[in-house]
C-alpha cells in the first residue's frame, strides 16, 4: 500500500518505480515483507511475483474501514469521522 513509500509533501506523485521509504514501524514491516520475498527470489529461485495492488472495496469489507463507516454513519445520521489534520497526502 502506500505507506511504504513515505510522505509525499504538498505536490508530486508516487509510480511504480518510486523507492520505498517507510516512516513507520508499521509501514516498514509491510515493505520489508516484498524484500524478504524479493531476496528469495533472487537467492534461491523461488517462484514469486511481487504487485503493488489498491485497496478494494466491497460488500464483505470490513465495517471500520473508511468507505463502510462513512457509508453507514451517512445513512444512519451519524457524525463523520475525520482523523488527522489534513496534511497527509497519499
Amino acid at each position: 500500500t502506500d505507506e511504504v513509500y513515505g510522505s509525499l509533501g504538498e505536490t508530486g506523485l508516487f509510480t511504480e518505480t518510486t523507492p520505498y521509504d517507510p516512516r513507520s514501524p508499521y509501514s516498514a514491516s509491510k515493505a520489508s515483507s516484498d524484500h524478504l520475498v524479493s531476496a528469495y527470489f533472487h537467492t534461491y529461485g523461488f517462484p514469486a511475483l511481487i504487485t503493488n495492488c489498491s485497496n478494494n472495496y466491497g460488500p464483505l469489507q470490513f465495517p471500520e474501514k473508511l468507505i463502510p463507516l462513512v457509508t453507514l454513519n451517512a445513512l444512519e445520521g451519524k457524525p463523520l469521522p475525520v482523523y488527522g489534520d489534513g496534511k497527509n497526502v497519499r
